[in-house]
């Protein structure tokens, strides 16, 4: 793949993050988040990933598609997981929205280093 294509991707994929992050279809929460945020501050979460701009320099494909937050003294990450359609696999092609269903994922900050 040429650099061009490479940046037209990321383009691509950027794009469809900014318009999945205005109005995302399908949310997710790790355990953690939920026992301490509960499932009602998912709109108050949702908003704050819609008036999020902060990519630099934590976006290195320009795609938009991770970010973190701090709530009441918590570290808070949100991220777009790429899934089939079905929801049973990674998606084959982030840039194909007939091959994606994109996930809006919120983490606790304390659970990424867990994982790590």
């Amino acid at each position: 793949m040429t650099s061009l294509s490479r940046l037209h991707r990321a383009t691509r994929i950027r794009l469809l993050n900014d318009s999945f992050r205005a109005d995302p279809e399908t949310v997710a929460a790790t355990e953690g988040f939920l026992p301490l945020f509960g499932q009602m501050s998912i709109p108050f979460f949702l908003e704050k990933v819609r008036a999020y701009a902060d990519f630099t320099p934590g976006d290195p494909y320009a795609e938009h598609e991770c970010g973190a937050l701090e709530v009441a003294g918590q570290d808070v990450h949100w991220r777009i997981d790429y899934v089939a359609p079905d929801l049973a696999a990674p998606s084959s092609d982030p840039a194909d929205p007939a091959k994606t269903r994109r996930v809006l994922r919120f983490i606790l900050g304390e659970e990424l280093a867990q994982a790590a």
